[in-house]
């Protein structure tokens, strides 16, 4: 499915509404690029660990905000989510976005850790693979 209503190309897969966390998620990608970090800050434990592959560790809810700030999401030109997939206390999602001044995508893959099963639980650990190419 897709939505544009945020001036960005939003694409999802059809799926999205099998399960709460899985429309939680698609939510939350959506929400981000909209510029907006309510469900961001509601859906994470206040310790959160956020760790880029490769790059750093993030840890706590508002290191992970100040981080989430500190790119240009409004440079996204499109985001595509390819994949949605939960069960349990996890959740994954990969997918690729473009930015407006960048032609090559931006291509990743993250797992989420939730507290609990339970759909109201909170994200306690996220894990994100990054690879920037055209393929």
């Amino acid at each position: 499915m897709s939505n544009s209503d945020l001036g960005i190309t939003f694409i999802y897969p059809n799926n999205c509404g099998n399960s709460p966390k899985t429309v939680k998620l698609k939510e939350l990608y959506q929400s981000l690029i909209a510029g907006n970090l309510d469900l961001l800050i509601k859906s994470v434990d206040d310790e959160v660990l956020w760790t880029l592959i490769g790059d750093s560790q993030i840890k706590g809810k508002q290191n992970l905000i100040d981080k989430v700030e500190s790119h240009s999401l409004e440079q996204i030109d499109s985001l595509v989510l390819k994949s949605i997939i939960t069960h349990g206390k996890l959740g994954s999602v990969s997918g690729k976005f473009t930015l407006k001044e960048d032609t090559m995508d931006v291509h990743f893959s993250t797992t989420f850790f939730f507290s609990s099963a339970g759909s109201k639980s909170k994200i306690i650990e996220i894990d994100t693979y990054i690879i920037r190419g055209s393929v």
